[in-house]
C-alpha cells in the first residue's frame, strides 16, 4: 500500500467517511503529492542533493501515480528544492487526492457514497476494511516510538509530523518524542551529507524524505490547512 493511502486510511472516520479532527491536511493536493515524492525516495529512485530533487532511478513504477510522479521530476531534474518540487508534483499529476481514494474504492478497502441530496453531488469515503485502517493506524504508532526503523516508517512518521496529524492520533509524551526522534535524524543526516565523501543514494533518499516532512509543513501552513 502506497504511504499516500496509508496517510489517507488513518485521516479517514470509518462510519462517517468525513477526516477525522485534525486530519483535513492528510488529504489536501501538496500532501498526498508530498506522500507520492517520498514514496519514490523509499525506493531510492528519488534523492535530495544540494538542496534539489534529483532522480535516482528512472525505471518505470508498477503504479501508474508514481510512473507520473516520476516523469514529472525528470524533466525538472535537479533544478528544483522541495517546496518547488510538491507545487510542482501537485500541478503536474492530475487527479490527486481522487485517485489515491479511488484506487482505494477499487480494491474494495473505502466504500464511496454520494450524498443524494447535496447539490454537487459530494461524495464520501467511508472506511470498508477496519483491518487495513487499524494496519496502517498501528504502524505509525510504531515509527512514532521507535519500535519500527524501516525507511517506510521514517518516511510516514516524517509525513504524519509534516501534516500535523500526529497531534490528533498520538498522545503528547508520543508526540514530543516522535518529533525529538525526527529531528535528530535531520541533524544526523545533514552532518553525513557534509562529512561523508562516499555517500550511497540512500544518504540522498533519506534526505529527501525529511526534507519534504519539512517543506510540506511550511506549505500546508502558508494555505491554512495544517491545524
Amino acid at each position: 500500500m502506497l504511504l499516500a493511502e496509508h496517510l489517507t486510511l488513518i485521516a479517514l472516520e470509518p462510519a462517517s467517511g468525513l477526516p477525522r479532527t485534525g486530519c483535513v491536511a492528510a488529504l489536501s493536493r501538496p500532501m498526498v503529492s508530498a506522500a507520492l515524492l517520498t514514496e519514490l525516495a523509499v525506493q531510492t529512485r528519488l534523492g535530495l542533493r544540494g538542496g534539489r530533487v534529483i532522480v535516482l532511478d528512472d525505471l518505470p513504477s508498477r503504479h501508474l501515480l508514481l510512473t507520473e510522479t516520476l516523469h514529472a521530476i525528470r524533466r525538472v531534474d535537479g533544478r528544483l528544492d522541495c517546496r518547488q518540487a510538491i507545487r510542482y508534483i501537485s500541478r503536474s499529476v492530475q487527479g490527486l487526492p481522487w485517485e489515491v481514494l479511488e484506487g482505494l474504492v477499487r480494491r474494495d478497502i473505502l466504500h464511496a457514497v454520494e450524498r443524494r441530496w447535496w447539490i454537487l453531488g459530494e461524495r464520501r469515503y467511508r472506511v470498508r476494511s477496519l483491518q487495513a485502517q487499524n494496519e496502517a493506524l498501528e504502524a505509525l504508532h510504531e515509527a512514532a516510538v521507535g519500535r519500527r526503523n524501516s525507511l517506510e516508517a521514517v518516511a510516514m512518521l516524517a509525513l504524519a509530523l509534516g501534516s500535523g496529524i500526529v497531534r490528533s492520533l498520538l498522545t503528547a509524551a508520543e508526540h514530543a518524542e516522535a518529533d525529538a526522534r525526527m529531528q535528530l535524524l535531520l541533524s544526523e543526516i545533514d552532518q553525513e551529507l557534509a562529512s561523508n565523501a562516499e555517500l550511497l543514494d540512500t544518504h540522498y533518499s533519506i534526505a529527501l524524505m525529511t526534507g519534504i516532512g519539512t517543506a510540506v509543513s511550511a506549505l500546508l501552513k502558508e494555505e491554512g490547512k495544517k491545524p
